[in-house]
């Protein structure tokens, strides 16, 4: 489901300002439910391609396209919880800019 600014607006008001528990947060709000999301997404792509989903405007090919959408997705997730949250948590915050820019 995409969303408006307004309910990024309502998401950030959302977030808490202890750094554990922002990390918690994020890790709930968006790294958990954008991947349940994409396996729903993709079990449903699944179903089309197995149904025959081949008229000129089906979405064959939609199940590669999330299988790449997850690979992507879930690299970037073990990198924040490799290297952003260890960090957002030390004490070397300050190079913590150069890595979010």
């Amino acid at each position: 489901m995409l969303c408006d600014g307004a309910t990024l607006v309502q998401s950030a008001e959302d977030a808490p300002e202890a750094t554990d528990a922002l990390i918690d947060f994020i890790q709930q709000r968006y790294h958990d439910s954008q991947l349940n999301d994409l396996e729903e997404l993709l079990r449903l792509a699944q179903e089309v391609d197995l149904h025959g989903g081949s008229g000129a405007r089906s979405f064959y090919g939609a199940v590669g396209l999330l299988l790449r959408t997850r690979a992507l997705l879930t690299a970037q997730i073990q990198e924040d919880e490799s290297f952003l949250f260890p960090m957002m948590l030390s004490s070397e915050r300050p190079r913590m800019t150069f890595l979010i820019h």
